[in-house]
């Protein structure tokens, strides 16, 4: 299906692909929103997502964009495919790294949670995983993760391994541990949930140790 630059309006029983200006791509499912909602997606710098990137003493945040659904709800993951570079930053060293193809990233989607103090804290959500092509473009990967379904502001994030002792090798790659979300705060606080479905309840009971490691 030929994408449509700009701003869409989903048709009945259509599914729809839209695309801005630098060529990312959202795909909505036929009847995944209702009939007449305008949707759209825009790249957006990453230092205007309005919070700390997601653990960005351990992740290396490659691009950010802006999911339009108009209040709606996705009955169905949305499926993206965005263009991320072909390199990423060491978070540490400042290093810059190569992205090859079939490396891993993590989609990373703004919201809130309530800490067990009873505070309202901006948060990272991680929402899906995705792949890096040849050209520099992930794509979501849903399931197993529970994807996309709502607007918002979308981080995507490399995570930087260890450097080979013997080559001097530096490699890209997801997250070992099934990560739920990060809370924005000094200690780039991380909340964990090896199910994968589960949302935690109380994100800061794990979260000194999560990326300790």
């Amino acid at each position: 299906k030929q994408p449509i630059i700009g701003n869409a309006t989903i048709k009945q029983g259509q599914g729809m692909v839209v695309q801005d200006v630098h060529g990312n791509q959202m795909m909505v499912a036929a009847d995944g929103v209702p009939a007449g909602t305008e949707v759209s997606i825009q790249q957006i710098a990453l230092d205007k997502v309005g919070m700390p990137l997601p653990a960005q003493r351990k992740l290396s945040s490659l691009a950010a964009f802006e999911l339009n659904l108009s209040g709606a709800v996705s009955k169905l993951p949305l499926q993206l495919a965005v263009h991320v570079g072909k390199q990423a930053i060491h978070p540490q060293t400042g290093q810059k790294i190569d992205l090859k193809a079939g490396d891993e990233v993590m989609f990373w989607h703004k919201g809130q949670i309530m800490d067990d103090k009873g505070i309202v804290r901006d948060t990272w959500w991680l929402m899906d995983n995705g792949y890096v092509d040849e050209y520099g473009i992930a794509r979501t990967a849903s399931p197993p993760y529970m994807g996309f379904s709502r607007g918002g502001t979308v981080v995507v994030t490399a995570n930087v391994t260890t450097e080979d002792k013997d080559t001097g090798e530096v490699k890209i790659k997801g997250l070992q541990l099934n990560v739920v979300a990060a809370v924005s705060s000094a200690a780039d606080l991380i909340s964990m949930s090896l199910s994968g479905a589960r949302m935690m309840s109380s994100a800061s009971k794990v979260a000194r140790s999560a990326l300790s490691n």
